[in-house]
């Protein structure tokens, strides 16, 4: 598996039920999960190491979810491309 995709398919019209799992367990492998569910909620500008992390992984996060949805279904997403 590469870094930044796959090997379950993208995101389609008719796959949700599968793909969300899959997806899930990617973000999960990823340790991006907590950024994704909530659980990791955004530092104070005070730690400013720990807040590029947190930035860091966000966009990690965000990437990975885009990269995994068929082009038509990225309209989906418009605007909120960087907030998984």
């Amino acid at each position: 598996m590469s870094s930044s995709s796959s090997d379950f398919p993208k995101l389609s019209s008719t796959n949700y039920k599968s793909w969300v799992g899959d997806m899930r367990a990617l973000l999960m492998i990823k340790e991006v999960w907590s950024i994704v569910n909530g659980d990791s909620v955004q530092p104070t500008a005070d730690d400013k190491k720990e807040l590029l992390e947190w930035k860091t992984k966000r966009g990690k996060a965000a990437g990975l979810i885009f990269l995994n949805l068929e082009s038509d279904q990225r309209v989906h997403v418009k605007g909120f491309e960087e907030d998984p």
